[in-house]
């Protein structure tokens, strides 16, 4: 239906793959941390044109597939956004890059992959993230299903990095 999403991925190899598997019939672009400085560099350029403050640039539709280094240190804008597990802090701060520069006419909802209920085991993001920070999150996330932004931020990083007894 139109818009940019960035799909997250906590790995290279993930991200690999779900690059690979869009096709080729929507817009889309590749950035992780194993591209060379150089590549890297071109590549976060190219990500804050198409989707920075200056919305001259913005495509009407186009997906960013990246890992962990669109969280930092980009002022970059999504309409949509689908992100695997990761920290609770994190995810937060995932959601700093939805309806960043401007108001759209939707709420801005961040869509986490989370394991199979019953399951707690988390694959390639279980070597990028320490297991209980991921099993907190993942509790909060099954429990409250929604969270609003950012009444509930102290209450979420709370819960997540606490030392109450669960």
């Amino acid at each position: 239906a139109g818009g940019c999403c960035c799909v997250i991925l906590n790995t290279v190899k993930q991200a690999q793959a779900v690059y690979r598997l869009l096709g080729d019939d929507v817009p889309k672009l590749l950035f992780h941390a194993r591209f060379t400085a150089q590549d890297r560099e071109q590549i976060a350029t190219k990500v804050g044109e198409l989707f920075g403050p200056n919305i001259d640039n913005r495509p009407e539709r186009f997906i960013l597939v990246a890992t962990q280094v669109v969280e930092q240190s980009l002022d970059v804008d999504f309409d949509h956004m689908i992100t695997e597990i990761a920290p609770m802090d994190l995810l937060l701060q995932r959601s700093g890059r939805l309806h960043r520069h401007r108001v759209r006419g939707h709420r801005p909802v961040l869509h986490v992959l989370t394991p199979t209920p019953g399951v707690s085991k988390y694959g390639g993001t279980g070597y990028v993230y320490a297991e209980k920070p991921l099993l907190r999150t993942n509790a909060i996330l099954a429990e409250r299903g929604e969270a609003s932004l950012p009444s509930d931020f102290r209450l979420l990083i709370e819960r997540t990095y606490g030392q109450e007894q669960w």
